[in-house]
């Protein structure tokens, strides 16, 4: 039980991380900008279906049982989707607007780097899995 409280602690820090980091990010920046940092965040949430999210809880039960090949196997699909969701939101900035050459950088390295975010997540849900909650954080 004392795992749950680490897992349930640790999420609320870091909503709670993210709460502060909006307020100070809506206060600091223009209207265009936050609502271009709005615009690719969401695009990052579209693309999240590309990663397989039960494919999360999947790999924890599957190790937790000592089944550790179907990790390596959905490891493999996680990490081609998330390939495939950072080629979706690089294409969705070439389509953009020449006008809006600022979003459309943004959009691209939040392409670039969406494999590497969403991609290799496997890893920390095999941590999870074999009860290292606090390596997770």
């Amino acid at each position: 039980m004392a795992n749950a409280g680490w897992v349930v602690g640790l999420n609320l820090v870091r909503q709670l991380i993210q709460l502060a980091f909006f307020a100070v990010l809506v206060r600091e920046l223009s209207k265009t900008t936050v609502g271009e940092y709005q615009l690719i965040t969401s695009a990052i949430g579209l693309c999240g279906f590309f990663i397989l999210p039960g494919v999360s809880s999947m790999i924890m039960q599957s190790v937790a049982r000592g089944h550790l090949g179907t990790f390596r196997k959905a490891f493999q699909f996680q990490l081609a989707g998330g390939v495939l969701g950072g080629i979706a939101i690089c294409i969705y900035a070439l389509l953009m607007e020449a006008q809006a050459e600022e979003l459309r950088v943004g959009m691209m390295i939040a392409g670039i780097t969406f494999p590497l975010a969403y991609g290799l997540s496997g890893w920390t849900d095999f941590q999870a899995g074999q009860g290292r909650f606090r390596q997770n954080a």
